[in-house]
């Protein structure tokens, strides 16, 4: 678990509430703090029996939760908790030559003409395995070779979208209200 995340003011509401019967036990606290950054999906676990025209199997990939993302280029095992829990953009900042790296830039609008401009992970990510991840509400449903982001905003009143794997079938339905911003 993350001890820290869950004593920042922005979680107060976790472990303190004016509502008694809404405030999360410590055995909730506790339970939600031990779960994984990141869940996998084998695709040997989902029906994956394709064939292309030519009669040759398509492979299909295994599938990556993850709340926001990972650094392209990184081991899964090296990718940090901030990483996968906060990260949207990132650069190479030597150029096609170097490696990917965390870049904090919450209001970049992206599309850079320089090989050291600001990328989404996704749109750098190159698999093997296919990441499915939210936590960029802004940019919404995203749709790259090798990850989709399906947040579309529902706390703000947009859509809550799923996926339907392993064909990658979109699903939504529309919030019922704004809860949050």
């Amino acid at each position: 678990g993350d001890e820290f995340r869950g004593k920042k003011k922005k979680y107060k509401w976790v472990l303190e509430s004016q509502d008694e019967e809404r405030m999360l036990a410590d055995a909730d606290v506790q339970w939600l703090a031990d779960l994984p950054y990141t869940i996998r999906i084998p695709a040997s676990l989902l029906d994956t029996e394709r064939l292309r025209s030519d009669g040759s199997d398509i492979i299909s990939p295994d599938f990556l939760l993850v709340h926001a993302g990972f650094i392209p280029g990184v081991p899964l095992e090296d990718q940090t908790i901030d990483t996968m829990v906060t990260i949207r953009w990132v650069t190479r900042p030597n150029g096609q030559n170097g490696g990917y790296e965390f870049h904090e830039a919450a209001k970049h609008s992206g599309g850079g003409d320089s090989d050291t401009s600001p990328v989404l992970w996704g749109e750098a990510w190159q698999g093997p395995e296919h990441v499915i991840f939210g936590h960029d509400a802004r940019r919404g449903h995203q749709r790259h070779e090798w990850a989709t982001g399906l947040d579309t905003g529902a706390v703000y009143g947009g859509s809550l979208t799923g996926i339907i794997l392993p064909q990658r079938t979109i699903v939504q339905v529309d919030a019922k209200k704004k809860y949050a911003g």
